[in-house]
């Protein structure tokens, strides 16, 4: 009379695990979506750890070219000053030399003044003695 009717449902007290083999497998992916992300990013950091000591050597390139440039510089700097040092010397040495004959020039007109005074006062007593000559012709 009753006719059994059979669920296509799994009687709920036996557990035969897959849930359980559905979470594995969830937590699996998980596990190799962070494995797969650490290794992106340690090829990452490569990538820039590289690209960064390349920028670096070439900084590093210019930096040395352009302090071979500043020693040059500063190299001609110096010998432009040592030449400039020996001008100047040179320089004094000639005011020195002109003043030496600035000197014996005034020494030589103070002569020269004397010799004129000299010669006026000869002048002068020649004068007199012309005109005392003359009175005694007359």
């Amino acid at each position: 009379m009753y006719k059994r009717h059979y669920s296509r449902r799994k009687p709920r007290g036996i557990d035969t695990g897959g849930t359980w083999i559905s979470y594995s497998d969830m937590m699996a992916s998980l596990i190799l979506m962070f494995i797969m992300l650490i290794v992106f990013s340690i090829f990452q950091y490569y990538v820039m750890l590289e690209r960064k000591t390349s920028e670096i050597t070439e900084k590093e390139a210019l930096l040395l070219a352009q302090q071979l440039t500043l020693d040059e510089q500063q190299t001609l700097m110096d010998s432009q000053r040592l030449k400039l040092d020996e001008q100047a010397i040179a320089i004094s040495l000639k005011e020195t030399e002109l003043e030496e004959a600035q000197t014996t020039l005034n020494n030589q007109q103070i002569i020269l003044d004397e010799q004129a005074l000299e010669i006026s006062k000869q002048n002068i007593l020649l004068t007199n003695a012309q005109s005392d000559l003359a009175e005694k012709e007359n």
